[in-house]
């Protein structure tokens, strides 16, 4: 299998812009999307409608050499232009690093972080997801789990159930269907059930602790809905990397 450590700095910056150029595609699908619209067609200004130049599409830098305003009519442009270009481009390196700088395992590793970055900026925007998205994202973590021996059944099954167990018991209140898909997601990526428990407990002690914070500053009430999701990719990155780290000094 093609090695990428013989030229890790090369390596490095070639995931890095193929991860921000992702991003800068992945902004087209979440705004798109969103709206019910085609992803097919030239960007433009959502104020103005001028048709974006070649030298204005340049994940982020183009956003700091217009100071964040459109060319045409000088309106401000969202920052979630460059943050999920850089999320993306710091994905791409992240699996690189923990694939090894293996070539194909880091590429599937790569994608799969980037959907699911994707869909955790979709169900932060809006407190929904595309089909359009988590399919494939299901689709590739199942590849993901291919190349990562050993895999476990119950890992998938486990991350699933837990969600697909709420689903019904609160016929559809509690949780949606999407996290159903994204419990196997999550068990498709860490491979190990032990390693879903702890992604699923990191996941939902960041999200009281945020929910905590919003209910004391009157960003939400009880009543309100708290996209979960992005917690949930978050827990997933962070057990990702230090998993078995986290396990090792509970067991011990």
């Amino acid at each position: 299998m093609l090695n990428l450590l013989t030229f890790p700095l090369l390596s490095s910056l070639l995931f890095l812009a193929v991860g921000a150029a992702f991003g800068s595609f992945g902004n087209v699908l979440i705004l798109r999307l969103s709206a019910g619209r085609s992803i097919l067609g030239r960007s433009g200004c959502p104020r103005c409608g001028k048709v974006l130049s070649a030298s204005e599409l340049v994940p982020v830098v183009s956003f700091l050499f217009l100071r964040g305003k459109c060319a045409g009519c000088s309106g401000k442009i969202s920052w979630q232009y460059p943050l999920v270009e850089t999320g993306s481009a710091l994905l791409f390196l992240l699996a690189l690093i923990l694939r090894e700088f293996t070539f194909l395992p880091s590429i599937v590793l790569a994608l799969v972080l980037w959907l699911f970055f994707l869909v955790a900026v979709m169900d932060a925007r809006q407190g929904a997801v595309s089909d359009a998205l988590t399919f494939p994202l299901l689709l590739l973590s199942l590849l993901y789990a291919f190349f990562s021996p050993p895999f476990h059944i119950v890992a998938p099954l486990l991350g699933a159930g837990f969600f697909a167990f709420q689903w019904v018991l609160s016929k559809g209140k509690w949780v949606g269907s999407a996290d159903i898909f994204i419990g196997a997601v999550m068990g498709f990526l860490l491979l190990d059930w032990r390693i879903v428990l702890l992604a699923l407990a990191a996941s939902y002690i960041f999200g009281a602790l945020v929910a905590a914070v919003l209910m004391l500053l009157k960003k939400k009430t009880r009543k309100d809905h708290l996209p979960f999701i992005p917690f949930l990719a978050g827990g997933t990155i962070l057990m990702l990397m230090w998993g078995y780290e986290v396990l090792n000094v509970l067991m011990s």
